[in-house]
């Protein structure tokens, strides 16, 4: 087999998962990462070949993508709330692919530009590169060096890779200084102490959040637009992710929310899982852990009219 025939076997087996276009799957194949003694990458199929700043940011990120307006009876007691005031969770409500790179965090869609909009209030966010080549709108995250870009993809014409698209204007509306601002500030110390292994499992949460497949019956689909149909009542949904050093709680709920062994699956799957991984149940709650670090994964369906938290700042 030639070495592009593998290449392309790899790319089909991982956008199986993922539902990355094609060439976007070969592309996150590559990398600069430690390999196996058969000369393959250790992670899933790339999934997890990240560099350090990258891992960094993808672990940051996770704590503002999943933490949205909840039920106060879920938040944990050291928790202030600074990481949901950006809001950032809102792009967990748009139809997108994420396709993890060696540098950088692809994220496909027909809408870039929305996109664009939502995560303004990631704190640290900065525009760097219109590609108007690759229909591509670049962004670095000052904290941690890691790069994050949203990319045209036109769903309904799949091989339409170089169609022209207009890029929008207000992404030269970006602030671009390294400068971050006194919001910045309060925002980024918030976020509590990250143990390594945790910030391997967080990392890797954020670039499974939209795996899926259909044939083998789990889809993780952003926690809360279950992609299976699994209908769970008229809940509003929400999102919470906390924790300190090697513990984490990941909690969520509402009508179209996805079941936490699905979730678990996705981070120990045996092909596109985080090596190392392991997944134990209890009572209540799916626990993944690697090394030294737990991540415990409940979801909770709260009553239908769920108070927020004192000052409906949740």
């Amino acid at each position: 087999m030639s070495k592009n025939s593998g290449r392309r076997t790899l790319a089909t087996r991982r956008r199986r998962y993922t539902g990355e276009p094609e060439w976007a799957a070969e592309y996150g194949l590559r990398s600069h990462g430690p390999k196996s003694s058969t000369g393959q990458p250790f992670s899933s199929l790339g999934l997890d070949n990240q560099s350090e700043p990258q891992q960094a940011m993808r672990a940051s990120l996770a704590l503002f993508l999943l933490n949205s307006p909840a039920p106060r009876t879920v938040v944990e007691s050291s928790d202030d709330r600074e990481l949901h005031r950006g809001d950032v969770s809102r792009l967990m409500w748009d139809h997108v692919v994420y396709s993890p790179r060696h540098d950088e965090l692809a994220v496909f869609s027909d809408m870039p530009g929305h996109l664009v909009q939502k995560v303004r209030n990631f704190p640290g966010i900065r525009s760097l590169a219109k590609d108007d080549a690759n229909n591509a709108l670049v962004l670095q995250h000052v904290p941690t060096g890691g790069r994050l870009s949203f990319r045209y993809f036109n769903w309904r014409r799949p091989a339409s890779r170089n169609r022209v698209f207009v890029m929008p204007l207000h992404f030269d509306y970006m602030p671009s200084t390294t400068l971050l601002d006194e919001r910045e500030q309060t925002m980024i110390a918030a976020i509590p102490a990250i143990h390594e292994d945790a910030g391997t499992l967080l990392a890797g949460l954020t670039t499974r959040l939209w795996l899926a497949n259909r044939s083998e019956g789990w889809a993780v689909s952003g926690l809360i637009r279950d992609t299976l149909g699994r209908d769970q009542g008229d809940q509003p949904p929400y999102l919470y992710l906390w924790g300190r050093d090697r513990e984490w709680v990941l909690r969520w709920g509402g009508r179209n929310s996805v079941p936490a062994g699905d979730v678990a699956r996705a981070l120990t799957h045996p092909t596109v899982g985080i090596r190392g991984a392991t997944t134990r149940r209890t009572a209540d709650q799916v626990c993944v852990s690697l090394g030294q670090a737990t991540l415990h994964l409940e979801r909770i369906q709260p009553p239908s009219r769920w108070m927020l938290e004192p000052g409906g700042v949740a």
